[in-house]
């Protein structure tokens, strides 16, 4: 419990940073559902540890808290994935017509998104 609760102290942190001192609507609802996030991962890192001391599973215990660290690590990985794409390296493969604008990079992002999570679905499905 005690690497999980180190591990999410950035989430608490940055989310209520954002809450006590920016105005903007659309930062607050995204931290508030980032906050929100964090305290499920750590309501179920504590049952499920919990949950392994009842039934003296000790091992059981780190490794549920593992499976829900990696879960909760998923997204810093997609921005760290989207911050490597440039706009210059989408025009080059989709056209101009496609990055046109944030909104053009943004379709562009996702759809490389949703390519790459099809391709790695077909990769271990066969």
């Amino acid at each position: 419990m005690l690497v999980c609760s180190i591990y999410l102290q950035h989430d608490y942190t940055a989310s209520l940073k954002v809450l006590l001192f920016n105005k903007g609507f659309w930062m607050k609802l995204i931290a508030i559902l980032i906050l929100f996030e964090a305290l499920l991962a750590t309501i179920a890192a504590s049952l499920y540890t919990w949950l392994a001391v009842i039934n003296q599973g000790g091992f059981e215990a780190i490794m549920n808290t593992v499976s829900i660290l990696f879960i909760h690590e998923l997204d810093y990985k997609l921005y760290d994935a989207v911050q490597l794409i440039d706009t210059q390296e989408l025009e080059m493969i989709f056209g101009e017509k496609c990055v046109n604008g944030k909104k053009g990079k943004n379709l562009c992002i996702i759809g490389f998104t949703l390519v790459f999570i099809a391709g790695f679905i077909l990769i271990t499905v066969e």
